[in-house]
């Protein structure tokens, strides 16, 4: 008799390809995890090397960079109250310990026309720098923002949006009852038409003024310098959205108005007259003044990618939202940069009142 050929059954066959969809579906979590372990660890070390660079430029320059300029004096060539350009953002002063040297040795931090003499949105040169420039090292692999801003400069250019933000400091005790008794600050009124929220000068990077480390009275391990602002918020309608520090004109930009110095060096805002337009502008772009908890991301005011939110009264807008919360698309919390060049994870159950405290460089001296 003629041998007879063996075969699958299609019963055989369903189940083999049932055992092949378990195996997938108890793989893929692994996967995804350790996929995303991964781009957490590219994420830490980015913001290492932006520590080295940080700590570098205070080696050369005996302080740290301003988290974000108006152009004014000394770090431009505007006088007072008149920057109204945005700047650079400290992410442009650290261009040269960063290993793009070229890059900044290319930007201007002058223009030709009095009226638009600074470095940020109306400076066609920059904006073309900044446009057709990818920096990864300014980027969390895991974010989910789109690589570009949403909102176009004078020149019609998007610049790359940075997941990192400087820490500026922390708002006063009665804004969220951290515990600070916080006078350096600058708010925006109720009813104001303008951008930002409320703006600390407590803090490292802060807008217009340059930091010692011989000022971080809490030391530099128990103090805050950078950390994440990488995933979309979501608004009380349920539409998600990209704002964050850096997303309305790029990485680049830095603030549209100023902290003045004591002799001491420390910032102190002087409100400006009420001619000037900075009085309601207190945007500032790339940095973020601790208000909320980590991971906060839900609940804004609706909004979209272009328009909308409330930053008179929450801080966090499309527009230069001066207290959009630490974020991530890190499990349970975020990456944070310490003043001595050491990164460490913050969890989002870390209360208000740490998250203020190492937010700000003296707060041992500025509790309730």
């Amino acid at each position: 008799m003629p041998s007879r050929r063996g075969a699958f059954t299609l019963a055989e066959l369903l189940v083999v390809i049932a055992i092949i969809g378990m195996l997938i579906g108890l793989l893929l979590p692994a996967v995804q995890s350790a996929r995303e372990a991964g781009r957490r660890v590219q994420c830490l070390n980015n913001l290492k090397q932006i520590g080295l660079g940080l700590l570098s430029y205070h080696e050369s320059q005996m302080e740290f960079p301003p988290g974000g300029a108006s152009d004014v004096v000394p770090f431009g060539v505007l006088p007072k109250y008149n920057g109204t350009s945005g700047g650079s953002s400290w992410m442009v002063y650290l261009l040269p310990f960063i290993e793009q040297r070229s890059l900044y040795d290319r930007w201007q931090f002058y223009g030709g026309d009095v009226n638009n003499a600074g470095s940020g949105w109306c400076n066609a040169n920059n904006e073309n720098l900044k446009s057709t420039t990818q920096l990864p090292g300014y980027r969390s692999p895991s974010t989910s923002l789109p690589l570009q801003s949403t909102w176009v400069g004078a020149t019609g250019l998007y610049g790359m949006i940075s997941t990192y933000a400087g820490i500026s400091g922390a708002v006063d005790n009665a804004d969220n009852g951290n515990g600070l008794s916080e006078k350096r600050l600058a708010r925006l009124s109720s009813n104001s038409w303008g951008a930002g929220g409320i703006v600390s000068a407590g803090g490292v990077l802060v807008p217009n003024a340059a930091i010692r480390i011989s000022q971080i009275r809490d030391g530099t391990s128990n103090t805050l310098m950078v950390s994440e602002q990488g995933d979309m918020l979501t608004t009380q309608n349920g539409t998600r959205v990209p704002w964050n520090a850096s997303n309305w004109n790029g990485w680049a930009i830095g603030t549209c108005f100023y902290f003045n110095q004591d002799k001491d060096g420390n910032p102190v805002y002087i409100v400006p007259d009420g001619s000037q337009p900075s009085q309601q502008d207190l945007r500032t772009y790339s940095m973020t003044t601790i208000r909320y908890g980590i991971n906060q991301k839900t609940g804004w005011p609706d909004g979209t990618d272009t328009s909308g939110g409330n930053c008179p009264m929450t801080g966090v807008c499309y527009s230069g939202g001066a207290n959009t919360p630490l974020n991530s698309t890190h499990p349970f919390g975020v990456n944070a940069l310490y003043c001595d060049g050491s990164v460490r994870f913050l969890a989002d159950t870390t209360s208000n009142t740490i998250l203020g405290n190492l937010a700000t460089r003296d707060d041992e001296t500025r509790k309730n």
